[in-house]
């Protein structure tokens, strides 16, 4: 609420610019968006680190510090998610649904633990 009234009252701030990811390393990405090409630093919640692929939809805001990429713009995963749920899916299809009733779901073709894959469990 505080950072969108600040926003709100800054006419300074650029507006975001949505552009389409054409690379990624090192926790930087290159965008192009309509106000050019771009390689920016890739801002996500402490903990996360994720690269976005070739042509997706990525979203930018121009910083005091540069033009940074906030992450991609949501698609349609394919399945629901209700309030309070929260989900982490890859390309490649496998996903961990964190479920509001406390139960977790986890879809994959292979399960590792301290890179030691779980036998005997198939597609969990």
């Amino acid at each position: 609420m505080w950072i969108s009234k600040n926003m709100a009252e800054d006419k300074e701030t650029a507006a975001a610019a949505v552009g389409i990811a054409r690379g990624s390393t090192d926790a930087r990405i290159s965008s192009v968006t309509a106000g050019g090409k771009g390689r920016n630093a890739l801002v996500m919640p402490a903990g996360m680190l994720s690269l976005p692929e070739m042509n997706e939809k990525v979203v930018n805001i121009t910083t005091e510090e540069g033009t940074v990429c906030l992450g991609v713009e949501m698609g349609y995963y394919g399945g629901d998610i209700e309030p309070g749920e929260v989900l982490l899916f890859s390309s490649g299809e496998a996903s961990v649904r964190l479920k509001r009733d406390g139960s977790i779901c986890i879809y994959c073709t292979g399960l590792y633990i301290n890179d030691e894959e779980v036998s005997g469990i198939g597609s969990v």
